[in-house]
Formats: C-alpha cells, sequence, structure tokens
C-alpha cells in the first residue's frame, strides 16, 4: 500500500487558560493536522506540535516544511517500510522532528486502520488496557497551585503530579510543599524545571527537599550540562530525569552512559515520532532506565499516540500526557476514555480518535 496525498491543516485553538513554564507562557494552541491518504482510500491522521521553546519550530515554519519538502518526497511511497519512510523524511531535512512526528503518527494510524490493530500492537504489543497519567500544574500564585491540585484530587487523581517550577526557587520550595499536603505521602510529585537552574541553585534548592517530599526533578540544568546532571544523579535520593537533554536513540546511551540521569522523558515532538520513540524506550528499558512519555499542549490525536507508546513499554513509569479537555476550548477529535487519572487505550484500529470534521474546519487557520 502507498501514500497517495497528504494534506496538511493548520489550526488554532485558545486555551481556556494561559500555561505558564519557566520557558514561556502559552495562550493559544497552534497545531497542524496531517491526513494521510492511502492508495485503498484509507486515511490515517497525524498532529505537528510545533513548539519554539522546544523544537525550534513555530507553525510558519513547520508547515513550509510539510508542504514543500516532506509531503511532495513522501507520495508514492511504501506506507508499511516506516524505517524507510523516515530514512527519507532524515535524508532530505535535518531536524524538524514536530513535522516529522506529524507524518510519523498518520502513517501509524492508517496502517493500523490497513491491519484492523490498534497502533500499541504495532509497536510490539500492549502490555496495559490503561495507563495512569500525572495531575497537571502549570507555574501560578500558591492559592492557583492549592485550588488546581485540590481540584485534581477531587477528579481522582491519587498517583503522580507534576508541578512547573523554575521562576523562583522559594516559590517552587512552597508549591512543591503545597502539593505534598494537598495529596499526602503516597502520590509522587514531580518538579519540571525546563533547564532554569544552574548547579549551585540545583543543589542548594533539591537538599531541602531530599527527604521524600520531592521523588523526581526534571531537568533542572541546560541540556547540555551532563556533568552538572550527572553530579545531582550521583548525590540525591531523588530520581533525576532528563527531559531536553535526550532528543533520540544516542542521547539515551550517552545520559546512561555518563550517569546524567536516572529517568528519560520521551515526547514524540523531540524524537520526530513514534518510530524513533519506540526505539528510545527499548535503549532506556536495556539500559536500565525508567522513562516518561512526555507531552505537550495538545489534542486528542498526539495524546491517543502517546496512550499507545506508554501501553506497549515495560520501563514507563509515568505518563504525561495532557488532557485536551483541561487546556483547549474545544478538541477537534474524540474517542480517548478517560476516569480519574486513567486513560483507555483506545482499542480500535489505528490511534482509535475520529477527527470531527467540522471544528476541524471552525479553527482552521488561512496562511498569509
Amino acid at each position: 500500500m502507498r501514500i497517495r496525498n497528504i494534506r496538511v491543516l493548520p489550526i488554532e485553538i485558545p486555551l481556556k487558560k494561559p500555561f505558564a513554564t519557566s520557558r514561556r507562557v502559552q495562550r493559544v494552541g497552534r497545531f497542524i493536522v496531517v491526513e494521510l491518504e492511502t492508495g485503498d482510500g484509507l486515511v490515517g491522521y497525524g498532529e505537528v506540535d510545533p513548539r519554539p521553546h522546544i523544537t525550534g519550530e513555530v507553525l510558519e515554519s513547520a508547515l513550509v516544511v510539510l508542504e514543500r519538502i516532506l509531503a511532495p518526497s513522501l507520495r508514492g511511497a511504501e506506507l508499511e517500510n516506516v524505517r524507510q519512510l523516515h530514512r527519507t523524511m532524515d535524508r532530505i531535512v535535518e531536524q524538524n522532528p514536530a513535522a516529522k512526528a506529524g507524518i510519523d503518527m498518520a502513517v501509524y494510524d492508517a496502517l493500523g486502520k490497513e491491519f484492523g490493530a490498534p497502533v500499541s500492537e504495532l509497536l510490539g504489543g500492549r502490555l496495559r488496557d490503561e495507563i495512569r497519567i500525572n495531575a497537571w500544574c502549570g507555574i501560578g500564585d500558591l492559592e492557583e497551585v492549592r485550588r488546581t491540585l485540590v481540584r485534581k484530587r477531587r477528579d481522582g487523581f491519587s498517583y503522580s503530579v507534576k508541578l512547573k517550577v523554575g521562576v523562583d526557587p522559594e516559590r517552587d520550595l512552597a508549591a512543591i510543599r503545597v502539593a505534598r499536603k494537598v495529596f499526602g505521602g503516597e502520590v509522587d510529585i514531580i518538579a519540571d524545571v525546563n533547564q532554569a537552574w544552574d548547579l549551585g541553585t540545583a543543589i542548594k534548592f533539591l537538599r531541602k527537599l531530599d527527604n521524600g517530599e520531592l521523588n523526581v526533578v526534571e531537568q533542572p540544568l541546560p541540556s547540555q550540562d551532563l556533568a552538572g546532571m550527572a553530579r545531582l544523579a550521583s548525590m540525591l535520593k531523588m530520581r533525576v530525569m532528563a527531559d531536553e537533554s535526550v532528543w533520540n536513540l544516542r542521547d539515551v546511551y550517552i545520559v546512561s552512559r555518563l550517569g546524567a540521569a536516572d529517568m528519560v522523558n520521551v515526547k514524540l515532538c523531540k524524537s520526530g515520532g513514534l518510530w524513533e520513540a519506540r526505539r528510545m524506550l527499548e535503549a532506556a528499558d536495556r539500559e536500565g532506565l525508567e522513562c516518561m512519555v512526555g507531552s505537550t499542549v495538545e489534542t486528542s490525536i498526539s495524546a491517543a499516540a502517546e496512550a499507545h507508546l506508554a501501553a506497549s513499554s515495560p520501563c514507563v513509569r509515568y505518563v504525561d500526557i495532557m488532557l485536551p479537555e483541561d487546556n483547549l476550548v474545544e478538541d477537534i477529535a474524540t474517542g480517548l476514555e478517560r476516569e480519574g487519572d486513567r486513560i483507555r487505550v483506545p482499542r480500535r484500529a489505528g490511534l482509535g480518535v475520529a477527527v470531527d470534521e467540522k471544528r476541524l474546519e471552525k479553527y482552521l487557520v488561512k496562511m498569509k
């Protein structure tokens, strides 16, 4: 089966409220929906989540790469040869992992529909029927943090909590202690710094929390400071997770061999899609590293892909899916089922979500 056509549809969906990290404040979700049609008339959907503060891509640049380079080069290619599709994409354009991830997701969605199998089966087999996701909280004042976390606990989140930190260490310390007070001692707390600290700040701050108050610190130092990350990992009881330091299979091995992290965060927008993400998880498992499947602000297309990925790997401890219903005023896809902090991994063929064409048209943007 071959690729007949690839359409790319840029959309913008307002957020219910601003989402703040140490890197930026986001008020609108900007995505590209990839619609891949096969010669047999099947349609697979993927999603591009361009984030300048993560991958360096913006919606406009990703759209150009997709329309002018990737889509024309992949028309007529064999859908089943996913490895060759990625080799082609990597040969004709460097970097641009979010754009490639959109193609990759659409390919897997179409393949699943061709074989009548959910994507998790194409990734090596489903190990679990449901996954538990982190309770999320962005940067805000302490009362806002408390209200958000109380609501999350009331909604059934009881496994893990992820806090965005990195603006002010004293405020961050207080926010983590608010989270511990709200959830008690049975829930794992993850603090995501997004590279905001230097080594001295990290040591001073994390020593205060290395008594069980904080379970995981994510990317406390700049991505290239692997020596500093290794020093932290060797001196702390809490686990150190690498995110921006790990983009591909090679990075997993480098971080592991240097002892720069105890865990790695695998994101589709960094890895270029499910193909490389699966290889990264397999490598992490061999190296004895636990993993988190990460996300960004997204629709249910990306969320479903991440759910299938997490369900097919034994080394995934945390799943960091940001629920579209929590962030977007409206989702453009349906079919992802949640109860409390548990997401049911779709059993329908492909990604298992359906794109609502009317909503897609509603949020479509015309590019100049």
